[in-house]
């Protein structure tokens, strides 16, 4: 009997062995794939982050030069306008500040493109155009 019991001990040994075998090579397996799958998820984010970050500038480089032109095109537009504003109602103007007192020769002296002059005591660049518009209108 001592002959059965050692021949079903070491198949029994034979089994075992060859199970955990098979198990070491699902195992290492597994652990070559999830290594693979880190290095792709983390290419995959990295990859990401590039990307972002590459249009993340180019927004900001267009954020930028949207800024400058919107600039130019207020400046622009500024420009049209206070000369479109002197060419129609300057001698008006000039006229209206003359007889009340003002400093008509102000719009004399500015060029296209210039700033504005500064405020002089008492009278608001943007308040003078409503004078000559009232008195022209109500022929004052």
């Amino acid at each position: 009997m001592a002959t059965n019991v050692e021949k079903v001990t070491k198949v029994a040994e034979n089994l075992a062995e060859a199970t955990r075998d098979s198990y070491r090579t699902v195992v290492g397996h597994a652990v070559g794939l999830q290594e693979r799958n880190v290095r792709f998820a983390q290419g995959v984010v990295d990859g990401s982050i590039k990307e972002l970050r590459h249009q993340a500038e180019g927004n900001r480089s267009m954020t930028q030069e949207l800024a400058e032109r919107v600039e130019k095109q207020r400046h622009a537009y500024q420009t049209l306008v206070e000369q479109s504003f002197d060419d129609l109602h300057g001698p008006r103007l000039r006229a209206t500040l003359l007889l009340q007192g003002g400093p008509a020769g102000r719009w004399e002296h500015r060029q296209v493109g210039q700033q504005p002059p500064k405020k002089e005591k008492g009278w608001a660049f943007g308040f003078a155009p409503f004078l000559c518009l009232a008195g022209c209108v109500t022929g004052q």
